[in-house]
């Protein structure tokens, strides 16, 4: 969960940046987002999109230890 946010910073920032600063939104980046949000998307593989249920093994809790 918190790799799935990171990755998603470059969009956040980009709608940020045009909702608070009123920077030009193109669709060059509402594009890139957009694919961005995706590929994000792909690598999560949330069970909602996916389907499956999701089970977590002793290298994913191992994995996640080790990031924090």
């Amino acid at each position: 969960m918190q790799m799935t946010l990171y990755f998603i910073y470059p969009a956040i920032t980009v709608v940020m940046a045009w909702l608070v600063h009123g920077e030009a939104a193109t669709w060059v980046s509402a594009a890139g987002c957009g694919i961005s949000l995706l590929g994000v998307a792909f690598i999560a593989r949330p069970p909602f999109l996916f389907g499956g249920a999701v089970q977590y093994g002793v290298q994913h809790w191992l994995g996640m230890s080790a990031i924090q």
